[in-house]
């Protein structure tokens, strides 16, 4: 005999089957192996496997009691069956039904449970701390959101599109899936804490007095996500207190506000920012870039005693009024110098450039550049310092050093000897 068992919430399925033929300890580990991986997928949170597990030791242990009873008293009633066959049969037949319906009740015992470990909930209103199980969850509040807190256990995702009218934090084993909304996120305030993810979450708002803010400290390999996602107009983005944080093919459009690093660990991948005055202000970070842009019309670039790694990444400003426009202090820095005609990849912006530094001018002015005691090195840059920096003022470098080492280009194979400007 086998149990197969099949149950579907929202969008989460379940299918297995269980060997009754086998004995009952080696049928008990059968169900621990199946709800492990649930809890492994992501399925169901570990603290409702434990009171899982526990009922199906007791109804394992009550249905194959039953069972054994049942089959004992079925043999005994056949066999005196010639003497009394009305009443003897009627009851063993009574008792092979009683067995069948056991095992139907544990099936549909097991669904509800299993049911129960991936519920959803609806939220129409958050004023508080409100705790969210493995599966899928929607917050509509609006007016009725304020000083919000949504913490996530292992598996919980929230649905977009997601409204507070107020302060919104998000903490937890969260993932917040926008399924290309056109908008995903609409809060008066946004926090972000502990291993929160972002897919395809697109034009995540906040009012104009708030911000996009993300707190560490992150721990062991808690890190906020961004995937496939971005802010809409003048989000200002902050993030600091040791923060973990990735954006992957995702643009944030600070506009007319900034970006802020501070103390905290951040990765680019193909990704776009846009601060049109605001700037981009880095201090006691490690930033990480491959492929990105840091873009502006006349912001200031401020990097303090940070470390930065840019590969096939550029800072470029096109208008001027700012001096300096760049500025880079106490920092290392490694940068490999992009393509030629590297093209941003928001095409809200056909800007080709081949510098990993460069401004421009307007008739606002012209900013230029200054490295004060930092180590900046360029890679498959030619050796030449107009393929590395290229801005419309003046350029200061005063201590530290700047070398050149690689001098390959993408496309060309130039050597030459290491250059040092000190």
């Amino acid at each position: 005999m086998s149990f197969s068992f099949e149950t579907t919430f929202g969008h989460a399925c379940f299918y297995f089957e269980i060997p009754f033929e086998i004995d009952l300890l080696r049928t008990v580990h059968y169900f621990e192996l199946n709800f492990v991986r649930l809890h492994r997928r992501r399925k169901a949170p570990y603290a409702n496997l434990v009171y899982i597990y526990i009922y199906i030791y007791i109804l394992l242990y009550m249905y194959v009691s039953v069972s054994i009873l049942a089959q004992a008293l079925f043999a005994s009633c056949s066999r005196l069956c010639r003497f009394h066959p009305i009443l003897l049969c009627g009851a063993a037949k009574l008792f092979g039904m009683h067995a069948t319906s056991c095992l139907g009740a544990l099936r549909g015992f097991l669904a509800l449970v299993v049911l129960k470990a991936v519920s959803a909930e609806h939220l129409t209103s958050c004023n508080g701390v409100v705790h969210l199980l493995a599966g899928r969850h929607t917050l509509v509040a609006g007016s009725n959101c304020s000083a919000c807190q949504i913490v996530g256990d292992l598996g919980a995702v929230l649905d977009a599109p997601v409204s507070c009218g107020g302060g919104l934090a998000l903490n937890g084993s969260l993932v917040l899936e926008g399924h290309q909304s056109q908008v995903c996120l609409d809060a008066g305030n946004v926090v972000v804490h502990g291993n929160v993810s972002f897919k395809d979450c697109l034009n995540i708002r906040v009012r104009w007095s708030g911000e996009l803010l993300i707190v560490g400290p992150n721990s062991g390999e808690n890190m906020v996500r961004f995937t496939n996602s971005s802010t809409a107009s003048d989000v200002p983005v902050l993030v600091k207190n040791n923060a973990h944080v990735t954006f992957t093919d995702t643009s944030l459009q600070v506009q007319e506000r900034s970006l802020g690093i501070q103390n905290s660990y951040v990765i680019f991948e193909r990704s776009t920012v846009f601060s049109e005055y605001g700037g981009y202000f880095f201090t006691n970070s490690t930033i990480i870039a491959s492929n990105t842009s840091f873009l502006g019309g006349h912001p200031e670039f401020s990097a303090t005693n940070s470390v930065l790694n840019f590969t096939n990444s550029i800072v470029s400003f096109w208008d001027g009024n700012f001096y300096p426009g760049i500025s880079i202090s106490n920092c290392s820095v490694d940068a490999t110098c992009p393509a030629h005609d590297f093209v941003v990849h928001d095409p809200a912006y056909a800007v080709n450039v081949s510098n990993v530094f460069s401004t421009y001018s307007s008739n606002a002015g012209s900013m230029g550049m200054d490295i004060v005691d930092s180590t900046v090195r360029f890679e498959r840059c030619s050796c030449h310092l107009d393929h590395a920096i290229s801005v419309a003022g003046p350029l200061s470098v005063r201590g530290g050093s700047m070398t050149f080492s690689t001098c390959q280009t993408y496309g060309g194979s130039v050597s030459a000897d290491q250059v040092v400007v000190v």
